[in-house]
């Protein structure tokens, strides 16, 4: 999920922008078939949705999906 001042969550985990690759690698390396659902509050610029498209596409993660968070 990504929050509407840009903070990024796996889950209920908080994850620091520095610490993001290294969490999408661990996961692909458990599954790289998971499908990876964003979502993303309207408020978040593009340009942090798409940070993080390209680390999860990065890690080995192609499955990717977008929704909105009222």
């Amino acid at each position: 999920m990504i929050a509407s001042k840009g903070e990024i969550f796996v889950g209920a985990q908080r994850i620091a922008d520095d610490a993001l690759p290294g969490k999408l690698r661990e996961i692909a390396r458990g599954d790289p078939s998971t499908q990876v659902v964003l979502q993303v509050d309207k408020a978040v610029p593009y340009a942090r949705v798409v940070f993080v498209m390209d680390h999860a596409q990065q890690a080995g993660l192609k499955q990717i999906a977008l929704s909105t968070a009222p």
